[in-house]
């Protein structure tokens, strides 16, 4: 019942989504990758095009792990962009 979706081995910087009780077996969907931004941290925005790279300072309107897409505010600008996370201090919006 649980073949496809029981883990084998936590990946590296995960962390619990929910309570999981002494001796169950741990599901993919119970775990997920830490976050390495934090929800009002300052961080670098990068705009990324042909040719082109533009960096801004911003804020993260949520937490979120490496390679997720979260919501970040410019403080020159004060517009609100979509942008992958790629270091615990630097996000990447592509144009």
């Amino acid at each position: 019942r649980y073949f496809d979706k029981a883990l084998t081995y936590l990946p590296n910087n995960s962390v619990a989504s929910r309570s999981i009780a002494k001796g169950s077996v741990i599901q993919y969907n119970y775990v997920k990758q830490k976050a390495i931004i934090e929800k009002n941290q300052n961080v670098d925005i990068v705009f990324l095009g042909k040719g082109v790279q533009i960096a801004l300072k911003g804020k993260a309107l949520k937490e979120g792990a490496k390679g997720e897409v979260i919501p970040v505010r410019s403080d020159k600008y004060n517009k609100t962009y979509s942008a992958k996370v790629e270091t615990n201090s630097k996000v990447t919006v592509r144009i």
